[in-house]
């Protein structure tokens, strides 16, 4: 995953659980929309807003920017995906139309690091490293 030193630098510095999307208009993300959802019940559970989300994606259409993925943060000690999370990739890649082969879902350690995980469609499956 190519990602821009602006846009990395833009990616929350703030506690768990928040997220947002990312996108293209070349082989690098350079853009990224911060998701503006309500807070959840759960401090340790990121809910997106998936109307605004969408809004966002489909704006981005219209002036060539194509969706990359989407991310969000986690503390430290939740170093990987979790089960919802990797249930809910999978239902993103499977609502992506057919030529919409691979997506970036990175989790952002906020102010340490970022994991990159990529979700890949070949042959009617989807696979998550």
């Amino acid at each position: 995953m190519k990602i821009s030193r602006s846009i990395y630098e833009q990616l929350p510095k703030v506690p768990p659980e928040m997220g947002g999307i990312l996108g293209s208009r070349s082989n690098k993300i350079d853009t990224m929309v911060l998701d503006i959802n309500k807070p959840s019940y759960h401090s340790s559970i990121y809910v997106p807003n998936i109307s605004f989300l969408n809004k966002c994606i489909a704006k981005w259409n219209e002036v060539g920017i194509t969706f990359m993925g989407m991310f969000h943060t986690h503390a430290l000690n939740w170093p990987n995906l979790s089960s919802e999370d990797r249930k809910y990739i999978l239902h993103i890649m499977n609502a992506m139309p057919d030529w919409m082969d691979r997506l970036y879902f990175p989790l952002v350690f906020p102010s340490n690091f970022i994991k990159a995980f990529l979700a890949e469609k070949s042959e009617g499956k989807i696979s998550i490293t």
